[in-house]
């Protein structure tokens, strides 16, 4: 608005605004509010998105690499952009929220570490005559003793299970060496319906990460409410029209 204008008075803006306020508010009520009543939960999955997440810092050697090799390949198979700061702050940005998944879910499965109490569910990966090893997360394994796979007394380790199987474990121990020690027979006796699972459905390979990844739930973008920024015109309007009787007598003298 050109407050230069000889014969602009102050009657004639506040009647102008008036009547875009009103235009503005029939916009919102009658085209925009019938159209979309609500924020969406989510944007679309085709948009470009942002993640943030935090890990331990002494766990970034590992999410980046032997020279970066990690973490290279983790954006050439997710085609996402990932920042690392040294604090363990972790920005991941991506053309949709699929990649940006994807890459978040394998830096997860990186820093995974097994809690002490905690059931999982794993794969036998190998077999010895003392016992099951059942990877948790890959490269990160536990060993289920003999004696600790079934209820009953067995002979060998072969009478419980075999290379490949799934079974629910549960972390009794982690020694001093870091070696996970699991038992599967109180992961059967302990409620398995209860919140403790932590990787029976958690634990999926994503076809754009070839490291087997921990499913969480992705942050959402919360959008202000439409109805709020409609209740502050009013406040706005007033607002701008106490400057206007400071500012239209000021160029009304140097137009003069």
């Amino acid at each position: 608005m050109d407050l230069k204008n000889d014969g602009l008075t102050m009657e004639i803006i506040k009647e102008a605004l008036d009547i875009t306020y009103d235009a503005r508010c029939e916009i919102l009520d009658q085209i925009m509010l019938p159209a979309i009543s609500e924020p969406r939960k989510e944007v679309s999955k085709y948009a470009p998105k942002m993640l943030t997440m935090h890990i331990d810092p002494s766990k970034i050697r590992e999410v980046i690499g032997s020279g970066g090799k990690v973490i290279q390949k983790i954006v050439a198979d997710t085609g996402a952009k990932i920042d690392i700061n040294d604090d363990g702050s972790i920005f991941i940005a991506g053309v949709d929220a699929a990649s940006c998944d994807a890459a978040k879910k394998c830096i997860d499965d990186i820093v995974f570490v097994p809690e002490v109490g905690a059931l999982y569910y794993g794969r036998v990966v190998r077999l010895m005559t003392f016992g099951a090893f059942v990877e948790l997360a890959p490269g990160k394994d536990g060993l289920v003793h003999i004696s600790k796979l079934a209820d009953h007394r067995i002979e060998k380790v072969e009478d419980a299970c075999k290379v490949g199987d799934m079974m629910w474990v549960k972390v009794t121990d982690i020694d001093e060496k870091g070696r996970v020690n699991l038992s599967h027979k109180d992961a059967a006796e302990g409620d398995q319906g209860q919140g403790s699972r932590r990787r029976a459905d958690q634990i999926t390979r994503s076809p754009s990460c070839s490291i087997p990844c921990q499913l969480e739930a992705s942050g959402r973008i919360v959008y202000p409410d439409a109805l709020d920024e409609r209740r502050r015109l009013p406040e706005a309007a007033a607002a701008f029209f106490r400057c206007l009787q400071f500012i239209v007598p000021y160029f009304a003298e140097v137009s003069a």
